[in-house]
């Protein structure tokens, strides 16, 4: 499921980059929900697998969360401080479309 969602993620993202209608945003956000939804639950399933052979559960879905919610924060900030800076934000798009597909490398590293 990962392999199929994050390039769609990443594809909503890029379609964003380049969209101006407003229902076209509307349905494009949608879509990204949706195929989230695909990415999100296995990778959680992976933290706590990974978490169980540790041994470590408690601390490692703890520092999962902590990155669940600082991680918004400081994209954020970043995206605040790109537009201040005269960055369009197609452009900071396009690059989230990029990191979108950092998923698949938590997938090769597991094989």
């Amino acid at each position: 499921l990962i392999s199929l969602g994050a390039p769609l993620i990443a594809a909503t993202w890029f379609i964003r980059a380049f969209s101006r209608a407003t229902p076209a945003l509307i349905g494009i956000d949608a879509v990204y929900r949706f195929v989230g939804q695909l990415v999100w639950l296995p990778l959680d399933l992976l933290s706590y697998r990974k978490a169980t052979e540790g041994g470590g559960v408690n601390q490692a879905m703890m520092f999962r969360q902590i990155g669940i919610t600082v991680g918004p924060i400081i994209i954020t900030g970043i995206l605040i401080f790109w537009v201040l800076l005269g960055g369009s934000l197609s452009t900071f798009f396009l690059v989230t479309a990029v990191l979108a597909l950092l998923p698949l490398f938590a997938l090769r590293k597991e094989d």
